[in-house]
Formats: structure tokens, sequence, C-alpha cells
């Protein structure tokens, strides 16, 4: 997979969902529509090759990238 960066609102919705916010609830509290939200977490998931939320291995993924000091900021994939 060639490397690509995860967007700010990517990163956002990310977290959000790491810690289980379903996705109407992250479309209300970053202001923007449901279909949105789906796309990040789409696109967030293929950039990590995984095929949704249930393979997301939270927490060593928020050890990882929100436990840290650098938090997703450094998210590069």
């Amino acid at each position: 997979m060639s490397s690509s960066c995860v967007t700010a609102r990517e990163r956002e919705v990310f977290e959000l969902a790491l810690r289980g916010y379903t996705n109407a609830r992250i479309a209300t509290d970053v202001h923007v529509s449901l279909p949105t939200v789906k796309s990040h977490i789409k696109s967030i998931l293929r950039k990590l090759g995984l095929k949704g939320r249930k393979d997301i291995p939270i927490s060593r993924l928020w050890d990882k990238y929100i436990g840290d000091s650098a938090g997703l900021a450094n998210l590069v994939l």
C-alpha cells in the first residue's frame, strides 16, 4: 500500500470512533452529515487496511495514536 496521510478531519472522526461514539453522534459533534462521517471512517479504515470497525484493535490503536503525547497528529500511513 502506498503511503498516504490521514486528514485532520479523518483524525478527528477516528478519535471519536475509537472512543466508541456512534456515527450519528460523531456527525453531531463535528457538525457534518452522517454520510460524511461514514465516508471518513471508510477512508481511514482503508488506509489502515481494515474491513470495518470490528477489525480495529481498539486498545492497541488507542495507546499508539491517542495515548501518547503526539496523539493522532503523527498518524501517517
